[in-house]
């Protein structure tokens, strides 16, 4: 079956460094979990089809807390780079599929429901459906296939949110005020909730 025909595949961003907090945010644990598997299992329960996972900076780690999920990794050789190096990467490995969801991994309150949200209204309308908070529009963000070659452009620290801006008329706006809620820095964990310094080992 070709690709194309499974339909969705979900993409979980976290290749990069966290240089801001000083330590992998991916393994920061909210409720005992580390934020990373948090995010992947959001993306394995809803509609998506098949979830990839960009690794780069402490990819050993982040693999370890992932490894009895059913996802796919990509290596990103250049997370140095940023976050567009990330979803360029990532692109390149799912380019028959009719769409892809792009997602944090230290978006904490965001859920399942919110997901299948923009999964439901790119099925209905066929165009880029996005989170809307703060006055912004950002991810997680659903990108039909069409946009794919805007995707694999992105570069240096330049995110998804650049082609939402360059394609604002098309967008399709799903609020998702829990999306404003991530961690960079020591100010975000301090009043995130999560737990500093635990670092998730799967059990056999």
């Amino acid at each position: 079956m070709p690709e194309w025909e499974r339909g969705i595949a979900g993409l979980v961003l976290a290749a990069g460094s966290s240089s801001r907090l000083g330590r992998p945010k991916q393994l920061l644990t909210l409720d005992g979990v580390p934020l990373v598997r948090r995010a992947v299992l959001n993306a394995l329960e809803s509609l998506c089809d098949r979830v990839f996972v960009v690794v780069g900076a402490h990819r050993n780690l982040i693999m370890e807390a992932i490894s009895d999920l059913d996802v796919a990794p990509v290596y990103n050789r250049a997370w140095r780079e940023g976050m567009g190096g990330s979803v360029r990467v990532g692109i390149a490995r799912m380019g028959e599929y009719r769409a892809v969801l792009i997602i944090l991994a230290d978006q904490i309150r965001v859920g399942v429901a919110h997901l299948d949200r923009l999964i439901e209204a790119f099925e209905r309308y066929g165009e880029i459906a996005a989170s809307k908070y703060a006055d912004t529009l950002g991810v997680p963000a659903l990108f039909p296939r069409r946009y794919f070659d805007d995707l694999q452009r992105l570069s240096g620290d330049s995110g998804a949110k650049f082609l939402l801006r360059k394609y604002a008329r098309r967008v399709i706006r799903i609020p998702c005020p829990e999306a404003v809620v991530d961690v960079d820095d020591a100010y975000d964990l301090q009043k995130s909730g999560c737990d500093d310094g635990i670092i998730y080992v799967p059990k056999d």
